[in-house]
């Protein structure tokens, strides 16, 4: 797992592995950045205890960015998804 740097929510509480390879027929944009394969649902339920567990980290990742100066409270509820 990538330690350091700025941790995005994806990545911070992830549910799908970004491998960087694009998938079929892709855009620029996932040429640029690849492509997500979600996590199989055991590791899913390995890392969280519940849907509701993985969404308040998530928001929680979210906010802490906001918090750090790293992201603008405009973009939260987009970082949210």
């Amino acid at each position: 797992m990538a330690r350091g740097g700025i941790r995005v929510p994806p990545v911070e509480v992830p549910v799908d592995v970004l491998p960087g390879i694009p998938g079929p027929n892709p855009s620029l944009i996932c040429q640029l950045f690849g492509s997500a394969v979600p996590l199989p649902a055991d590791r899913v339920a390995a890392l969280y205890r519940s849907r509701e567990d993985c969404l308040e980290r998530f928001t929680s990742s979210a906010d802490r960015l906001v918090s750090q100066g790293l992201a603008l409270a405009e973009d939260r509820d987009a970082l949210r998804g």
